[in-house]
């Protein structure tokens, strides 16, 4: 069998969260079976099994107490291990993982994205309110998290959600705009000289006459204020409400239906 250049995956057998250490290994040595081994008959992948499984594994393996057939039969050898590790699958470890989930330096994005991963493993009664709970006490800006809490009971999962992603857009059209410069503004108006006629088409400064820019409306793809349709930070983006483009969660005008008890 050669498997030259493929990376070398054995199992840690020490790692503190073993069904996802088995869960990785697994599938790494299923795409070497179905890759550059899928010439080779089941004895040969089982051999090849227990040899990357280490001692550990073989002696996990050797207390089966197997038949001879059903030591080369892949699907006996994965279950044997599935059950292995098994114990060391439960809730309470689950949502310890998950409450120790934060932002870092991660898009709010990302962050959902994780959450989500790590919540379906929870058995969570009222899955939704326990991610909402977990953005709100793992985001990484102070404002955010005022801005969530100043919602009260009214804070859903969709709100909390597009509050950050609002923020986090926002910021991001403050960083491109860079820092502001003294130059004045072109519509300024500049104080005349006594005697001195007024300019046609400027304001009379003697009037107390002022210039004042109408501010954009807000756009209903991402809630801010732009005068570009094509600047919007919104297009090309996903709504992590309906999972459409071109909008963010605090425009989404789906309407979902929220299910479960309040339990948890």
């Amino acid at each position: 069998m050669d498997l030259t250049g493929i990376p070398t995956q054995v199992i840690d057998w020490t790692s503190n969260n073993l069904p996802l250490e088995w869960k990785n290994f697994k599938e790494h040595t299923e795409l070497i079976f179905n890759g550059v081994l899928n010439s080779k008959d089941e004895p040969t992948k089982c051999t090849y099994l227990l040899l990357r499984v280490g001692q550990k594994g073989r002696d996990i393996h050797k207390s089966w107490n197997l038949s001879a057939d059903d030591s080369k039969k892949l699907d006996t050898l994965y279950q044997g291990y599935e059950k292995h590790v098994e114990p060391e699958s439960n809730s309470v470890f689950k949502r310890f993982l998950f409450n120790n989930i934060v932002q870092g330096s991660n898009s709010i994005e990302d962050f959902i994205t994780q959450l989500r991963i790590s919540a379906n493993d929870c058995k969570f009664t009222n899955q939704e309110e326990m991610i909402r709970d977990r953005v709100v006490m793992g985001v990484t800006s102070s404002k955010i998290r005022e801005k969530m809490l100043n919602e009260g009971e009214k804070l859903t999962l969709d709100k909390a959600i597009g509050i950050a992603q609002s923020y986090e857009y926002a910021q991001a059209q403050l960083r491109s705009m860079g820092e502001p410069t003294n130059q004045a503004s072109v519509n300024e108006v500049q104080p005349r000289r006594r005697g001195q006629p007024a300019k046609k088409g400027r304001a009379s400064h003697a009037k107390g006459d002022t210039v004042r820019q109408k501010k954009p409306a807000e756009c209903d793809r991402c809630g801010s204020h732009h005068k570009q349709q094509d600047k919007c930070p919104a297009k090309g983006k996903q709504c992590l409400k309906c999972k459409k483009h071109n909008h963010f969660a605090v425009k989404c005008r789906t309407v979902t239906k929220r299910v479960g008890s309040r339990r948890r």
